[in-house]
């Protein structure tokens, strides 16, 4: 009550809260004093021969702004503080502030210019590349950690990005985005071809599912591919999977054909002609889809039916399967236009290490953007049991139901 009293005191004086030298920042300072005060009390009492020595003073940077904090000191000079480290500089707080900052798509140098313009704290480019070194170990562990017997949806795609070393390289990363058996999503691993588009992607991503494999993914219900390279890639590491093109794939060259205030209808038709209760409706659909935008775009009735044949490996499955394909690969999509998105922000990476760290960063956020959390649940409600029925022989048997929302991590 005190504290709160002294605070409106200073604030009706005409001081401020936050800030240089505002309330905050001061209050912050007090009480990593008064902490350190405590730490080295317990010290000196705990050790015999040993007594205070004086003070050394100390430039910290807090969430609240730099300030100069008087860390004690002790005769035998074996006080090593916990609330302060040694050589430490900067509080967690502003590690944290960084990697967020950094896992929302920001350049180093944005984050520089925001930790000055908005915190008063001045920095470089390597300070915030020298926070993010602490994460490498804990990315090195998340891309061998094991993974689930069982996914029964994966996709699996790439973007490019440009890593600068004697001179700029064009490479590609992929990406694996998979659901487990309780309909939570998570990205399985990021990999980041040596070759770039000009090698054998072939040869890549057969390498990417058989570490998938290695690391415990033995079964997967049905394989959604980026890019045309991983379709046999796929049918290998996987022999009892379903392998579909995915749907954004498959329409990409039909909804280019069509105005931009048409794409939503267009892509609307696709997805009643994969939701239909049967293969026969699905090809009566497909028909009524190519007549009604043939009239108007007489190239786009054959792109339509190119792309409603590559539905075929999944309109022999049950619409429930169909419909949380189509909530999956939204998903999907929303998930790698965020990776596009950082790739195109930082422009160069200077290492291949550091471009591995940003998209890394973007999953350790769990961040990714999803306007149909509450559908995804229903679908996936509704499929795990159609799931079951259509892999009898390759997926676990039934789980408890789904936990409440979702989030990819």
């Amino acid at each position: 009550m005190r504290v709160a009293e002294s605070v409106l005191a200073e604030l009706r004086s005409g001081g401020s809260l936050m800030g240089d030298g505002g309330l905050l920042q001061q209050f912050t300072k007090r009480v990593i004093e008064m902490t350190l005060e405590l730490e080295i009390s317990t010290h000196i009492e705990s050790e015999c021969g040993n007594s205070r020595n004086g003070y050394r003073s100390k430039n910290l940077l807090t969430e609240f702004g730099p300030m100069e904090v008087q860390i004690p000191r002790d005769r035998l000079g074996t006080f090593r503080p916990i609330s302060t480290a040694r050589w430490e500089r900067r509080t967690s707080g502003i590690d944290d502030l960084v990697m967020s900052l950094l896992s929302r798509g920001l350049t180093t140098g944005e984050v520089v210019d925001h930790l000055r313009e908005v915190y008063d704290v001045a920095s470089t480019k390597t300070t915030i590349s020298a926070i993010t070194q602490r994460v490498h170990k804990e990315m090195e562990r998340w891309c061998g950690r094991p993974l689930q017997s069982v996914y029964p949806l994966l996709s699996v795609d790439a973007f490019p990005v440009k890593v600068r070393g004697t001179e700029v390289v064009d490479r590609r990363m992929w990406a694996a985005v998979a659901t487990d058996p309780a309909g939570q999503m998570e990205v399985l691993g990021l990999w980041l071809d040596a070759e770039g588009p000009r090698g054998n992607q072939h040869s890549f991503v057969t390498e990417v599912f058989a570490d998938m494999r290695r690391r415990g993914a033995e079964t997967v219900g049905v394989v959604l591919s980026g890019v045309p390279d991983a379709d046999e890639a796929a049918r290998r590491a996987w022999p009892s999977a379903v392998v579909q093109p995915a749907i954004s794939r498959t329409t990409h060259a039909a909804v280019r054909l069509v105005k931009k205030y048409d794409v939503p209808a267009l892509e609307r038709g696709f997805r009643e002609v994969l939701c239909t209760a049967s293969e026969k409706e699905a090809l009566i659909a497909e028909q009524a889809l190519a007549d009604a935008w043939g009239r108007r775009y007489p190239r786009l009735s054959e792109e339509i039916h190119k792309a409603c044949n590559a539905f075929a490996p999944t309109l022999a499955m049950d619409a429930r399967i169909r419909r949380a394909l189509i909530s999956f690969d939204v998903t999907t999509v929303q998930t790698m236009a965020r990776f596009r998105k950082a790739a195109r922000t930082s422009a160069q990476f200077p290492s291949t290490s550091s471009a591995m760290k940003r998209m890394y960063l973007l999953c350790r956020s769990g961040d990714f953007p999803n306007n149909a959390e509450q559908y995804w649940d229903a679908t996936w409600h509704d499929a795990q049991r159609a799931f079951q029925q259509a892999f009898t022989q390759t997926l676990a048997p039934p789980v408890a139901p789904i936990r409440g929302t979702r989030k990819i991590t």
